[in-house]
């Protein structure tokens, strides 16, 4: 991580590596930052300022500045502030203000400095977990499956759409989070009449080379499959 001003209490990380699945190259890192308060218009310049400094870092950032009092409440209470995606600094948004987010802090958030996340208040609700993972589904997943003609032509698609989706019916069907690697993992025995693309998929996870489909439209076939299966899956768990 990048040195931060000491106005920053606590840093963390989230998302896949501290899910235990972080890959060299491919994940970026993931990140919850602790404000002593409600960051002032110079706290935000400074901010600002050691993220422009950081543009080209690798891996890319993706982090959200909270205060313990954001914490304490439900994540899409918090009101809007400073935050990065793919390195680029925004002083006001409500970006990664989800109960993922408060959800993997809370039980998985790995500390990178200040207080542990055990002992900071912060609020989980599995029911809103579930409620806020199933919306997902519908408002991004379907319309990303509808247009993804191309898109599962290619290596990162079939991952990100296979083992994706396998983390939205994992978080839906247990009210818990897991990395792509395990959620595919875990498929692999509810969906198993699927189990050759998503052992595909996880193979291009890995970063392994045997390909086990004979040409790439054959696999987008059996990955665009499975998605329609696991999204009607859920429909009827409504």
């Amino acid at each position: 991580m990048i040195e931060l001003p000491p106005f920053v209490e606590g840093v963390y990380l989230v998302g896949s590596s501290a899910l235990g699945d972080y890959r060299e190259g491919v994940s970026d890192l993931d990140f919850v930052a602790l404000l002593r308060t409600p960051p002032t218009p110079a706290e935000i310049d400074a901010l600002a300022a050691v993220h422009r400094a950081h543009r080209r870092t690798r891996p890319s950032l993706d982090g959200t500045y909270v205060t313990r009092a954001d914490l304490a409440a439900p994540p899409t209470a918090a009101p809007s502030g400073p935050s990065v995606h793919a390195n680029r600094f925004s002083p006001a948004t409500a970006f990664a203000h989800d109960p993922i987010t408060w959800h993997t802090l809370a039980h998985h958030g790995v500390t990178v400095r200040g207080p542990e996340p055990s002992t900071l208040d912060i609020h989980t609700d599995d029911a809103a977990l579930v409620s806020w993972t199933r919306a997902n589904a519908d408002s991004y997943w379907r319309p990303w499956l509808r247009h993804s003609r191309f898109t599962l032509l290619r290596d990162w698609g079939v991952t990100w759409g296979v083992l994706g989706l396998s983390r939205i019916a994992y978080t839906i069907r247990t009210a818990d989070i897991t990395a792509k690697t395990t959620a595919g993992e875990w498929a692999l025995s509810v969906y198993d009449h699927h189990a050759p693309i998503l052992r595909e998929a996880l193979r291009l996870r890995r970063g392994e080379s045997q390909r086990l489909f004979p040409s790439r439209r054959t696999r987008r076939t059996a990955a665009a499959e499975f998605m329609h299966t696991v999204l009607a899956d859920l429909d009827h768990r409504a």
